[in-house]
């Protein structure tokens, strides 16, 4: 389903950020400076657009995305749409895009949400993460080749995910921590949630893991997977 440029957490040598492709646009959802090199070995000789939804503005969710449109605009010749799910959002996007990383104005455009109007596009979530970005952390429900993907971000709590999440043909990509920091989901207090929702017909991958030998030993003998690289 989604492709991952990385699984690991914001101190991980490459960090979680995941594609796919629809038609001729290629999806990227957040993408970090470490998933640049995998990026540009890609083919992308059947894509038109590329999209990037954004689920906050943490570093190692958006610290690759200046060069990722500088490389589109200068080498590939592909437009970029930004997705920012909020408008306090789309300010700082705009900001980092246009005063500090310096991107080309015709080369890439910020918008929200209301006007993806794409077929693979179903919602942008609200959620909670760190107290520095409250009303400022989203995850993203799409449709992919017929199937429900959710895609939680970094996020504390994974109530504003649960009401999506029915039928056999569902996929949740979530965030998950061995370390109680407060700001993810803690394994060892989401774990029955998570385990419950594969018996229950959900396929769960874990992602933005912080260790994975821990994490690896946590789910040993259930459905739970951690997502793989590209």
């Amino acid at each position: 389903m989604l492709k991952f440029f990385g699984n690991g957490s914001a101190f991980a040598d490459t960090n979680t950020c995941a594609y796919f492709i629809q038609n001729h646009d290629m999806i990227i959802i957040d993408f970090s400076q470490s998933a640049f090199p995998k990026f540009r070995n890609l083919d992308f000789s059947d894509i038109s657009k590329i999209y990037i939804l954004v689920t906050h503005t943490h570093g190692d969710h958006i610290s690759g995305i200046g060069t990722l449109i500088h490389y589109a605009y200068f080498i590939l010749k592909i437009p970029v749409t930004v997705v920012a799910p909020c408008s306090d959002v789309a300010d700082e996007l705009k900001e980092l895009l246009n005063r500090i990383e310096g991107c080309i104005p015709d080369g890439y455009k910020v918008i929200l949400p209301y006007e993806v109007n794409q077929n693979w596009f179903t919602a942008a979530i609200p959620t909670e993460h760190s107290e520095q970005h409250i009303k400022k952390c989203f995850g993203y429900a799409l449709s992919i080749n017929s199937s429900s993907v959710i895609y939680t971000g970094d996020t504390k709590i994974l109530s504003p995910y649960l009401p999506y999440l029915h039928g056999n043909n569902t996929y949740l990509y979530t965030e998950i921590s061995a370390h109680n920091s407060g700001v993810h989901l803690y394994i060892n207090d989401f774990f029955d949630t998570l385990n419950e929702l594969c018996q229950n017909g959900i396929k769960v991958y874990l992602m933005h893991i912080d260790d994975k030998a821990a994490i690896e030993q946590k789910i040993k003998g259930t459905a739970l997977k951690i997502v793989d690289t590209i």
